[in-house]
């Protein structure tokens, strides 16, 4: 501030008097307002803190200083003037942000604010590739690790499901280290494919997998017609299986009707068929099997 002495002076026959007064004007004081933004591109707005944060995601740090000469910061960089400001800032670990500012040989002036960031750092993953049935369900497990710091609210999205496949999560939150369950309805109107799925988490986590979606499997049998033998020996037949529907799967085949003292053998005892495929039956008797004819299935 400035001082300066004011005096007034009267003077009469009887003499001069005199009388002073001093007047002090003061400078504003200073005045420091730090604040930090967890997330550059994000809606929540700055933050006195303490914030909370995770690892990865670049922040901003803004200021806004009255009435100070200089100033100095601790813990970060780009003061770029004396007024308001902004500078991107990460974060990787929790830390205390702070600014001081001072008017030069201004006793009792200096002014200090602070701002704490807290940093979760966890890590995305999940049970692995999934494979489900047209009109039928699946889940997968998704799981948050705390990694380093405290622990903090996240949220969980999924993108890339094909249409005709509704979801839902077990749990839409949870604090690191957690975990929900992803479960996945198709519907019978859901095209066949293997689809990328990623779900995502707050702190710009993700983790990905892979959903086949198939159509329930149906085929056909046929053989190759009545067959006859003598007892005592053996004769063969071939058994084929035709694919109507759906995605191939293991068909195994088995025989009933068979007369007494006979048995029947398949080779191979299954098969896939991606369009067709067969298998020999072979049915063998006994001098005992009894003579006629007998419906096999």
């Amino acid at each position: 501030g400035s001082t300066t002495t004011y005096t007034i002076s009267c003077t009469n026959s009887g003499g001069t008097s005199s009388q002073s007064t001093t007047l002090t004007v003061n400078r504003p004081p200073v005045t420091v307002d730090l604040k930090y933004d967890p997330d550059l591109n994000g809606p929540a707005p700055a933050s006195d803190g303490p914030v909370a944060a995770f690892s990865g995601v670049t922040g901003r740090i803004s200021w806004s200083i009255r009435n100070a000469d200089s100033c100095s910061q601790q813990g970060w960089t780009g003061l770029s003037n004396l007024s308001d400001g902004s500078n991107a800032q990460d974060t990787p670990q929790s830390t205390t942000y702070s600014l001081r500012c001072w008017q030069t040989n201004v006793s009792g002036s200096s002014v200090t604010d602070s701002v704490a960031v807290n940093v979760t750092n966890y890590s995305l993953s999940n049970g692995g590739d999934k494979s489900v049935l047209t009109s039928s369900s699946v889940s997968n497990s998704v799981t948050a690790s705390l990694v380093s710091g405290p622990t903090s609210n996240i949220t969980f999205s999924v993108s890339g499901l094909p249409t005709g496949v509704s979801f839902s999560f077990s749990a839409a939150t949870c604090n690191p280290t957690c975990s929900t369950t992803l479960n996945m309805v198709a519907s019978g109107s859901v095209a066949p494919g293997t689809y990328n799925i990623t779900v995502f988490a707050s702190g710009g986590r993700s983790t990905s997998f892979s959903l086949t979606v198939n159509s329930p499997f149906s085929y056909s049998l046929s053989n190759s017609g009545n067959i006859s033998v003598a007892r005592g020996s053996s004769g063969s037949n071939t058994i084929i299986v035709s694919k109507t529907s759906g995605t191939a799967r293991n068909v195994t085949f088995s025989a009933s009707g068979l007369p007494y003292q006979a048995s029947a053998s398949f080779s191979p005892s299954s098969c896939s068929p991606n369009n067709t495929c067969s298998s020999a039956l072979t049915i063998s008797t006994s001098a005992q099997t009894p003579a006629g004819n007998h419906t096999i299935t």
